[in-house]
């Protein structure tokens, strides 16, 4: 009865909604809607989020990081469960909106600190020569831009 007229779902069909989740388990277990495949509208069905991912299938953001668990899955190929990614110390939403650094790569820049190092210590985390430890111990100090690794160039004392 409560099938039927109640929640409205097909009685011959134990996954009204096609989505990976019997109807029962929807209601009972996730809390999700059976007779919508997505029900937090983040372009997961809600099977995939459960079966696949373990993300929340009722949040569209399930690590509140301010990318839905669509995008993270399909455009940025982060983890919807955790806001850092790389555990650079930015999170994934900073990375891609506001510092166009690699969610997926903690040191995007590859200068030997995390981009979230980078930016803490005022330095820059996409550009390799920007090194902020440096820079405090050795202002006046450059990177080698053919350096594949941290090798530095002091400026010379003048000889007189």
């Amino acid at each position: 009865y409560d099938e039927l007229f109640v929640h409205e779902t097909k009685v011959m069909d134990s996954d009204t909604d096609d989505d990976g989740l019997e109807d029962g388990a929807e209601l009972n277990t996730y809390s999700t809607d059976p007779k919508r495949s997505d029900s937090d509208q983040d372009t997961l069905a809600d099977g995939v989020e459960v079966n696949t991912y373990n993300s929340n299938p009722t949040m569209m953001d399930t690590d509140q990081d301010g990318l839905n668990d669509g995008d993270e899955v399909k455009k940025y190929r982060t983890d919807p469960n955790n806001a850092d990614s790389d555990g650079d110390g930015l999170s994934d939403n900073n990375e891609v909106n506001n510092y166009n650094t690699n969610p997926n790569d903690a040191d995007t820049d590859n200068d030997f600190f995390p981009d979230g190092w980078d930016h803490g210590w005022w330095g820059n985390p996409r550009e390799k020569w920007d090194n902020p430890l440096i820079k405090q111990f050795w202002p006046h100090a450059e990177f080698s831009p053919n350096s594949t690794g941290p090798i530095i160039i002091l400026p010379m004392p003048m000889l007189a």
